[in-house]
């Protein structure tokens, strides 16, 4: 996990860079036919979509989103990531999602300049579906 830094020594603007690695075994969602993932990020405000891609359960994306965070100090909420698949004539089916807390989406901001780490998360359906990424 990201080292805990003190908000009260950390101001300023930063950025949390985030790379959507994969997605592997995920559900059938259509009657027909394979499914087609893409991923959508939020947070802070902002929104990033994955490429999608096409008749695959198991995907690569290795697409990265750059989100700001104008101070530092301030609020810092939670990061949604959820999983769905394309569909040419409908909306997108969710297919499941994960999110990462406020308090520890706050150590992230606030970590010392430079720190990365990674994280699989598992991707939870409420419907029963679901799968794993990275």
């Amino acid at each position: 996990p990201p080292p805990e830094v003190p908000g009260a020594g950390v101001e300023g603007a930063r950025r949390v860079q985030v790379t959507v690695v994969s997605v592997s075994h995920l559900p059938k969602a259509d009657t027909f036919g394979t499914c087609d993932p893409f991923c959508e990020v939020a947070f802070h405000g902002t929104k990033y979509s994955t490429s999608v891609k096409k008749g695959t359960y198991d995907a690569e994306f290795e697409e990265e989103f750059v989100f700001d965070v104008a101070d530092a100090a301030g609020e810092v909420g939670a990061m949604s990531v959820g999983v769905l698949d394309w569909d040419q004539l409908s909306k997108p089916d969710r297919l499941g999602s994960a999110v990462l807390p406020a308090s520890l989406m706050r150590r992230i901001a606030r970590a010392e300049i430079g720190w990365s780490g990674e994280a699989d998360l598992d991707v939870l359906d409420t419907g029963g579906g679901g799968g794993g990424g990275k």
